[in-house]
């Protein structure tokens, strides 16, 4: 099943009285933005594979998501069938 939050917080909520198997998260969410979503997950007991979502593909920007640790980038705009295979592809790792 999919979980939706329409926030960090209300995703660490979440988080916190769910089991999940993966997070797909806009690094560009409206309460925090840039890196802080996925340093906020981090900050959750299991290491779960995180996949970030972007408008921003420079190489700079995907090196620093790289660096930050995301399972995966994908960059917008992208098809259905992208992300399907995205996160089939790191269920499979999980």
């Amino acid at each position: 099943s999919v979980i939706l939050a329409l926030s960090v917080n209300e995703a660490l909520t979440i988080l916190a009285d769910h089991q999940v198997d993966l997070i797909i998260v806009d690094v560009d969410m409206p309460d925090m933005s840039g890196l802080a979503p996925k340093e906020a997950i981090k900050m959750m007991p299991s290491e779960l594979p995180v996949l970030a979502i972007t408008g921003n593909s420079t190489p700079t920007h995907l090196e620093r998501y790289e660096e930050h640790g995301f399972a995966e980038v994908i960059t917008k705009p992208f098809s259905t069938k992208a992300l399907i295979g995205s996160v089939l592809s790191n269920l499979r790792k999980a």
